[in-house]
This record gives structure tokens, sequence and C-alpha cells, in this order.
């Protein structure tokens, strides 16, 4: 599995359209798309996310007056970057790790690779009667199911969301291409968990989930994944990316990151078995030192400032 392969949709005409209509200035040099940010002293600037970036890599013209550019590449970055800037770490946009299961595999070796307790939870799922339902093309019109429970479960687990605009765009614009899924568990007609699936080439992608705190014991998140999973195989699909998890390696092998507020969300997706892919991070390329700078030790400040 090569990190190359996946999150390409990030850099798609589909994705760059839901963009757009979410009021976002962007621009594209060759095949990656870049996305304009603004800065509260009046400055810009560039970011980028899962693009690969060589030797032969620089900076696109329209990010000429701009004050740095964030990188998150797939591979570490080149020497060779420096010659236009300084290079420092900042914090990801996206996440650094993922876990990606291999959908090029038979249904029971998939099966096989999870833990034994997954298998056992999808089971119960199937025996409490746990159904599972898939829209696509016409995902728009079970949005507002989706939102109610990804808001349910953000106020439980106290994580900020992004605006329900946001979420409501993406469905819309990319749902009509076959890009974007709803995918929902219930019993009767309580939905119990959701998920939001974005398709592109040959990976399916696990970008956001739900669920109520209702019901708990019929195990529907499992369900809901594992015929998720069948759907993607079944239609061409060999990779189901997860999109997040931050998990260590141990001599057992890769468990969640003790105390991680994450953890719970990382030993779920762990179990479905899979490569974890580790990416560098992100690296803002300084353009313009001065301000730079300026804008650096303010962003400090603010954030410190916040932690008490």
């Amino acid at each position: 599995m090569h990190s190359t392969d996946l999150a390409a949709f990030l850099h798609s005409p589909y994705w760059e359209e839901f963009l757009r209509a979410n009021g976002q200035s962007v621009e594209r040099s060759g095949d990656a798309l870049y996305l304009q940010g603004t800065l509260p002293s009046g400055g810009s600037y560039w970011r980028s996310s899962r693009l690969p970036i060589d030797d032969s890599w620089s900076p696109p013209p329209f990010t000429k007056n701009a004050w740095f550019i964030r990188l998150e590449p797939l591979a570490e970055l080149p020497a060779s970057l420096s010659k236009f800037g300084r290079v420092r770490a900042t914090d990801s946009v996206q996440p650094k790790q993922t876990l990606v299961v291999d959908l090029s595999r038979t249904e029971e070796e998939v099966l096989a690779g999870m833990k034994s307790k997954h298998r056992y939870n999808i089971r119960l799922a199937e025996r409490h009667g746990v159904t599972v339902e898939l829209f696509h093309e016409e995902a728009p019109q079970h949005y507002d199911r989706f939102w109610k429970l990804l808001t349910e479960t953000a106020t439980r687990h106290t994580f900020r969301t992004h605006k329900e605009e946001y979420y409501r765009h993406m469905v819309a614009t990319l749902a009509p291409h076959g890009k974007a899924h709803l995918a929902f568990a219930r019993i009767g007609d309580q939905d119990l968990a959701a998920l939001l699936l974005i398709t592109h080439e040959e990976t399916a992608t696990y970008l956001h989930g739900a669920s109520t705190d209702a019901r708990k014991e019929v195990m529907a998140p499992f369900l809901l994944h594992w015929q998720t999973m069948q759907w993607a195989k079944h239609h061409g699909f060999v990779s189901y990316d997860m999109w997040g998890t931050n998990a260590v390696q141990t001599e057992e092998g890769w468990a969640p990151r003790a105390n991680h507020p994450s953890a719970g969300t990382t030993r779920f997706k762990l179990g479905f078995g899979g490569e974890v892919i580790q990416y560098p991070g992100a690296f803002d390329l300084v353009l313009k030192p001065i301000p730079y700078t300026l804008y650096y030790s303010i962003r400090r400040i603010i954030r410190r400032q916040s932690s008490f």
C-alpha cells in the first residue's frame, strides 16, 4: 500500500467544486489543489495536503504574495525546498496517521484480518436485527439524518465540527457525481450510527462518523462499517481508508496512544485490521520571514492564553 494511492480525492475536480461551493478560494498547480487562507493581520497563505513534493517542486506563481505555504506532503520534504525559504514544522490539518483495510482480498480474508471481538460484534449486531442503508446519488435527501447524529456525537464527546453548511455542501456537491455516500445503521426506524464515505479512484474513505448513545449493546457501528466495506469491495474499490488514527507500535503490534482523547476511536479502527500509514506532518514554507515571525509570535501568545 502506497500513500500516493490514498487521499487523492483532496485534489480531484469534484473536491475543488465542493470547496468553491463552500466559499473557499482555491487554485490548481498541475494535479495539486491549493486553498487560500487569510490571517487576522490582513496577510494570506496557501495550503495543500497529501501532495507529492520532490526536487522539481517550486512555489506556484499565485503564492508570490503569500506569507507562507502550508504543506502536508506524502513523504519527507526534500532538502532542496530550503532554497525557497525557511521550513518550519507546524500543526497538521489532515491526520498524520491512518489505517487502511485492503479490500482486494476476499471477504473471508478481510474478516480474518479483524480482531476476533470485532467479528463477534458484527455477528451480534446481525442477531439484534441491525440493518444498514446506503445512499449514493440520493444522499442529499438524507443529509439531515446524518447531521442530527453528528451534532449529538460532537456534544457527547465535546469535539468541534465544521459548520453545518460545510457538510451539506460536501454531500450536495459530491453525491450527484457518485463521490459522496451516506450509510446508516438502524433498528426499526431509529438511526443508531452513520458515516460519510468519499470515493475516488480505487479508494473509499471513511471521512466522518456519528452515533447515538442509545442501544449501544447492539454494536451497530461494527456492522455499519463491515457492510460499507462489502459495498465498496463489490464496486471495485481496493482500499478502505479509516482517515485518522493515533496509534503507537508496541511489542504486540499497533495500539492506541495511552491517555489520548481519541484512544477509543483508534482502538475501534485498529480492530478492523489493515495497515497503518504514517505521514510526515505539516510544514510552513516561509516566503516572507518578517510578517511570518510576527504572525507566529502572536499565534503562540493566543494559544498560551487559551490554554488557561
